[in-house]
Formats: structure tokens, C-alpha cells, sequence
């Protein structure tokens, strides 16, 4: 059996009829950039997520870099972000000139919310966190910290949409929640594409100018700006997927649940979205080839870590939980259109590699 890390036509193939819909609607319409099918997920996402406002734009790294300018932060400024994760929330630091702080994670990849205050100076004016995988981890314990030093709260929820924590969604516990709908997301889109949520009418009205070159709705620019319009297109095929995205997180955790089964040492987080399965072994590379040999392909999720970039080093010893995850880090495949028969037998190959309690 040949079994992908991830399949986007088996979606792109359950959903054909429905994207032949709205693809002929788009060409009706004749209308590409910031129309009615923008206008209709930015209600959409804004009423699933439970915020006051949303603003689609480009994609999730524009996303970050406008929440920063908007809220003020550029030279001279810190902002503290995680040792770990994906490359884009130190690109955005340092595009609008401050300087990342870095802060060691926990097992499951989230920072540690326990280091945070002794990186905190009189510079810092944000915490940038990552729900990385889809764990939406201790952003209770952080948002705390933050309203407390009166310091700036950003939520990276690229790999979370869906996600919860006692009953609210990710992206409302910060000043900023910053999504992604790059296609292999929980809910993506046919290219990129990203947005903001945030209950902040000032931060709202600053990124509604910022993204379409900062241009007010009079016409006039009135601030530095950029193009970071989300076309109508992918507003349309994302309109088609939202309704069912809660039901593809529940098929997402009903598979991780078969995997943590097999086992037993994974975190069982029972508030997860599921982006990514990932397992930490020492012997990576044998596993990975054993899988392979079954069929099975896997991915890493990240080999490198973010406190020792090349293009910005920090002079530092690696952070240690950090630099262990970037070494030892193993995806399975997960996804919502993976049958039953796939997901029996990876759980019989998984079974043979004897990794349970590593």
C-alpha cells in the first residue's frame, strides 16, 4: 500500500462539483479583488471564530508584519517569540525592524510559558506565539502575563483554525490572532491567502488601509502600505469549505486518537486540531526509511530551529528543547480524506517500529 503524507485531490475531487459552481459565479461577476465573495468569508470567518472583526489579505506572513506595524512595533522594539516553529514570525519581526527574542519551547513544540518573563525588558512590546500543530496550549497562562506588563499579545494560528480553548476560539486571546489558508491547512485555500482576526477597532481600521496600499475609503493614501488583498477566488473556495471544517477537525482527531492508541507516549490534547501528528524519535532517520519501505511516506515539522537561522544568528548555545525537537521531530500522514484501510495499516506499521513510551 502507497500512502501520501498528504493528498489535496482527494479533497479537490469530493468538493469538484461545488468549485465548478463558484468558478463559473467568478466568471459571471467579472470582479477579482476585494468584492462580494471577500466581503462574505470575512463575515464568515469573523462569526466562526467569534470576532468582532476579520480582514483577509495576501497570506499569513503579511498578516504578522501589518499586526506588528499596526500595533506600533518597528526599531528598537523586542518582541518575544518561540526557539521553534515555522520561519515566518522571525521574517516578520525583523521586517519591521525589531529585534526577536527567542524563548525555548516545551515538548509539544508551544512556548514555554514559564521563560517567558525573564526575556521581558523594557524594549519588549509583544509576545508572538505559534499554536504549532494545531495545540493551542497555556495561551490562557500567556495572555495573563501579557495584560499584566501591559505588553502586546500575538496568536500565530497558521495551523489552528477550529481550535478552542474553553470555548473560545484561538486568535481572541491576543490583540491579533494571525491565520493561514495556504492549501495544506486545516482549511485551505487553491494558493495562498491569509487573514486577521482581532476585537481591536483601532488595529481594524489600521490593517483595513494597510493591506490596499493605505489607501482610506476616500481614496487618499494616508500611510505606509502594501498590496495584500485576498482575491475573490480563493474567498469562494474558502466560503465552500468553512461549513465543513468542523466536521473535517473531527476526523482529524479521530485519527490522531488511533495513532496516540498505538502509541501511548504522544500528548493526548484533547482541545488540538490535529495540523500536524508528529512523534519525536531519536532514530528518525531509520524510521523513516522503515516507513518508507511500507509505503508510507512522512514529513519533518521543522528541522531546523529558529534561535539559530543563518541569516540571523544569535550568538547563543541553542536552546535545548528546541534544538532536540528540530533533531528528533517524525510526521505521519493525517488528513481527513486518509480510509479507514490507511489508517489500519499505519497503525500496524507503527506497531512493528516498537515506539511506543520513547
Amino acid at each position: 500500500m502507497q500512502i501520501p503524507f498528504f493528498d489535496l485531490t482527494r479533497q479537490n475531487q469530493i468538493l469538484e462539483k461545488d468549485f465548478e459552481d463558484v468558478f463559473k459565479k467568478f466568471l459571471e461577476r467579472g470582479k477579482a479583488i476585494l468584492a462580494d465573495e471577500v466581503l462574505t468569508f470575512e463575515k464568515n470567518f469573523a462569526g466562526y471564530t467569534s470576532s468582532k472583526y476579520c480582514l483577509s489579505c495576501a497570506n499569513a506572513t503579511d498578516a504578522l508584519e501589518m499586526a506588528l506595524s499596526a500595533m506600533k512595533i518597528g526599531h528598537g522594539d523586542e518582541v518575544i517569540v518561540p526557539a521553534f516553529g515555522w520561519v515566518s514570525v522571525v521574517s516578520a519581526v525583523l521586517s519591521v525592524g525589531a529585534k526577536p527574542v527567542f524563548v525555548d519551547v516545551m515538548h509539544d513544540g508551544n512556548m514555554d510559558p514559564q521563560l517567558i518573563e525573564q526575556k521581558i525588558t523594557q524594549r519588549t512590546k509583544a509576545v508572538l506565539i505559534i499554536h504549532l500543530y494545531g495545540h493551542p496550549r497555556e495561551v490562557r497562562e500567556i495572555r495573563t502575563l501579557c495584560k499584566g506588563r501591559n505588553i502586546r499579545l500575538i496568536e500565530d494560528c497558521a495551523q489552528a483554525h477550529g481550535a478552542r480553548v474553553g470555548g473560545t476560539h484561538v486568535g481572541n486571546f491576543g490583540d491579533v490572532g494571525v491565520f493561514s489558508f495556504y492549501p495544506t491547512k486545516n482549511l485551505g485555500a487553491m494558493g495562498d491567502a491569509g487573514a486577521i482576526v482581532t476585537n481591536d477597532e483601532e488595529i481594524y481600521l489600521q490593517i483595513l488601509k494597510m493591506r490596499d496600499y493605505g489607501r482610506n475609503d476616500k481614496g487618499a493614501f494616508i500611510l505606509p502600505g502594501r498590496n495584500s488583498r485576498m482575491d475573490e477566488l480563493q474567498a469562494a473556495i474558502l466560503n465552500v469549505k468553512l461549513p465543513l471544517l468542523d466536521d473535517w477537525i473531527a476526523r482529524r482527531r479521530s485519527i490522531a486518537s488511533q495513532f496516540n492508541n498505538v502509541l501511548g507516549s504522544y500528548i493526548k490534547e484533547d482541545e488540538s486540531v490535529w495540523y500536524k501528528y508528529v512523534l519525536t524519535t531519536e532514530h528518525r532517520s531509520a524510521v523513516i526509511n522503515q516507513l518508507k519501505k511500507a509505503g508510507i511516506e512522512t514529513g519533518i515539522y521543522y528541522p531546523f530551529q529558529l534561535d539559530q537561522l543563518p541569516f540571523y544568528q544569535t550568538g547563543k548555545s541553542p536552546m535545548v528543547i528546541a534544538q532536540k525537537l528540530s533533531q528528533t521531530t517524525l510526521s505521519l500522514p493525517l488528513f481527513p480524506e486518509l480510509t479507514n484501510e490507511e489508517i489500519s495499516y499505519i497503525c500496524e506499521e507503527l506497531k512493528k517500529l516498537e515506539l511506543r513510551n520513547l
